[in-house]
């Protein structure tokens, strides 16, 4: 039995993987906020150096990048939604949706931009990529990226998480 692995499998674990893990870094912000009698606000705008996005823009630009990558590679109009309020509740609202709008996607369509030349701006001017390319050199660092700095920001302002919170949301999505 041979079980080959697609673009879609790579694009949409990671993607799925990451934004779980922000989901659950916020619920355990919550409990600590909660327990310790700090504001959550405190926590949701931490940052690690000024010159850094703060976790609310951390998660911004982790639900923004993984939905308009994802719409991209599957042939419809990258989408966008409207900049999210600052409260944990809002935040997890719109990774909610960015779940389910990946969980949408047509993976064929997806699977079959693998090798196909796209031109995308990603800020800087328009850039040669394959799926392949941007999935591999763009969306899953980037979005780990903020995912990671996000995680690492509430570790610095003292929210017990652990490794095991950080992985667990990828298995479960590897099993989607």
């Amino acid at each position: 039995m041979t079980t080959t692995m697609t673009l879609s499998d790579v694009l949409c674990t990671n993607m799925l993987g990451g934004l779980g893990t922000l989901r659950s870094v916020i619920e355990a912000a919550q409990k600590h906020a909660e327990a310790n009698s700090i504001p959550i606000e405190e926590l949701l705008e931490g940052r690690l150096a000024p010159d850094m996005f703060t976790f609310g823009q951390q998660v911004q630009a982790a639900t923004d990048t993984a939905r308009r990558i994802t719409d991209r590679l599957s042939g419809a109009e990258a989408s966008s939604m409207p900049d999210p309020g600052t409260s944990a509740s809002d935040l997890l609202e719109r990774i909610d949706q960015t779940l389910e709008h990946i969980k949408a996607a047509d993976t064929a369509r997806i699977d079959a931009t693998a090798d196909a030349e796209l031109k995308i701006d990603l800020g800087a001017g328009p850039m040669q990529f394959t799926g392949r390319s941007l999935v591999f050199g763009f969306a899953v660092p980037n979005v780990l990226f903020h995912v990671t700095t996000a995680y690492d920001i509430l570790r610095h302002k003292g929210v017990p998480l652990g490794k095991v919170m950080y992985v667990t949301p990828f298995v479960f999505a590897c099993n989607r």
